[in-house]
Formats: C-alpha cells, sequence, structure tokens
C-alpha cells in the first residue's frame, strides 16, 4: 500500500510536467491508461447506474455491475422516483473526471455495454458508494464477484433510511 501510495505521489507530477512542458502529450487520457491501462476519462453519465468513458479514442458505454439506479423516463422505462437524485450523485463523482474500470466474468451485456466495477481517482469503489447512500439496489439478477458484500451495503443503508430508502 506504501508503495503504491509512493508511485501516485512520485507519477502524478510527472504526467503534470509532461502535460504542460510537452506539446507531443495532446491527450491526458492516454497518458494515463498508458500508465496504467485502466484508467479513462468519463466525459458524459447517462443516468445512475451507466456512464460513458472514452476508450482508444472512442465512446463506451458503461454499465456498472451489480447495481441498479432508479429509472428516468425513456422509450423502454418509466420515470422512477429518486432517478434525478441518483443520476446526479453518479454525474458529480465521475463526469469530467478520470475512472478505473475493472471487470467481473462478462465483459458485456446483451446491449453491448461494457460491464465494469468503477473506482474514481482517489480509489472510491463507485458501484458500493451508490449502494450504500441509497441511490442504488442491489442488481440481484445476475451473479457478480462482490453480491455478498453489496447485499450487505443496501441492507445498511435500508435501516438507516438513506437516499431512496427515505421513500419506504
Amino acid at each position: 500500500m506504501y508503495i503504491n501510495r509512493m508511485k501516485k505521489l512520485l507519477i502524478t507530477p510527472l504526467i503534470i510536467l509532461m502535460l504542460v512542458f510537452s506539446p507531443a502529450v495532446a491527450n491526458t487520457e492516454n497518458t494515463l491508461a498508458a500508465l496504467s491501462g485502466t484508467i479513462y476519462f468519463c466525459p458524459h453519465v447517462i443516468d445512475g447506474d451507466t456512464i460513458i468513458v472514452i476508450i482508444g479514442g472512442k465512446k463506451e458505454k458503461v454499465r456498472l455491475i451489480g447495481v441498479d439506479t432508479p429509472e428516468t423516463d425513456g422509450p423502454y422505462t418509466k420515470k422512477e422516483p429518486f432517478n434525478r437524485e441518483a443520476s446526479a450523485f453518479t454525474k458529480n463523482m465521475t463526469e469530467g473526471k478520470y475512472v478505473k474500470l475493472k471487470y467481473d466474468r462478462e465483459r458485456r451485456d446483451k446491449y453491448g455495454r461494457l460491464l465494469a466495477y468503477v473506482y474514481l481517482e482517489d480509489s472510491t469503489f463507485l458501484n458500493v458508494e451508490l449502494i450504500k447512500e441509497g441511490y442504488a439496489t442491489v442488481f440481484r439478477k445476475f451473479r457478480f464477484k462482490y453480491r455478498d458484500d453489496f447485499i450487505h451495503y443496501e441492507s445498511e443503508a435500508r435501516k438507516s433510511k438513506k437516499g431512496l430508502w427515505k421513500l419506504f
């Protein structure tokens, strides 16, 4: 852990210097991706559980594994209570920022979206935070690595009447 912290402390100033002094480095997300292989820029949030990231210069939809946030009104969904708050939370946490993606067994869903656990630059686990703060429920339809932990966090949020659990 100490070594990882030291690497971050040494690499971050190096990246900043490269960006400031090198016109050849025009794309920050490519620089960070080259260093870690899994850090991407998030230019847009679709809703509480789906974000856009830039991978190889291409926009990719990323569906957060194991979480289900209230839906917004759309062609296939009806608007659900607390959808604006959930979307705003995810937007505040990720939009215009860099995120790290980690994958489980399945890489894509039937809609072609990447399925990922999303971590913020400070190592915050976004999927977990959505559940802990009551912005999401556990998506129980499929098995996934952290399912039991997510169910525990959902139970705690429900008991504490956090987020959408205030409505019940």
